[in-house]
């Protein structure tokens, strides 16, 4: 026996879907569909047809695609911040980040504006994960964790064997990679490499 197929909920003036509220029927699309004048939180009005609304696939009048996409992020995305911030998304990294700092907006308000060019984001604790609890904003020179108490070298060493500045072997450090690397430049020096 067929089961009854339940008739999709009507849309009325009044209707919310995300940011939109329907106003009223202005008409209907070319295959039949009503359509619908939808008012915006941000104060823009849209026209959506009935099923876009009810599917989710129209849920604002542009602005929520604006506000999301990162590289609309508020102007930042040209700035020290931003660029720390994508770093927290490389695929390479073993820490893992707080799934809040996803969204660009959301690691702003919990670390702020990267206070200088000096500055780098790193973790108190480094068994921890990256969040507001466990990160914060250092100068190089400032993080104590010495290099050789970590690997058992020095930073000049360390330098040497990737090739790279001091500087340069002191940011991987700091970013919890300059021992992934040091492994992939010389596997037997290491232990615990494959």
């Amino acid at each position: 026996m067929k089961t009854p197929r339940s008739s999709p909920k009507r849309i009325h003036p009044g209707d919310h879907f995300t940011r939109l509220t329907v106003a009223c029927k202005v008409g209907r699309t070319s295959g039949g569909s009503s359509l619908w004048l939808c008012r915006c939180t941000c104060g823009k009005t849209t026209k959506a047809n009935t099923g876009n609304l009810r599917s989710g696939r129209h849920r604002s009048c542009g602005c929520l695609g604006r506000d999301t996409h990162p590289r609309s992020q508020a102007g930042w995305s040209d700035t020290p911040t931003y660029s720390t911030w994508q770093s927290l998304k490389d695929p390479h990294r073993k820490a893992k980040v707080d799934p809040r700092w996803s969204d660009f907006l959301l690691f702003l308000a919990d670390m702020g504006k990267r206070p200088s060019p000096e500055h780098h984001l790193i973790r108190k604790d480094r068994r921890l994960s990256w969040s507001k609890s466990n990160a914060v904003w250092s100068v190089l020179w400032e993080h104590k964790t010495p290099l050789s108490e970590t690997l058992g070298i020095s930073l000049r060493e360390a330098a040497r064997q990737l090739g790279v500045s001091a500087e340069r072997a002191r940011q991987l450090h700091h970013a919890g990679r300059l021992t992934d690397r040091l492994n992939r430049a010389n596997p037997q020096s290491h232990p615990g490499s494959c």
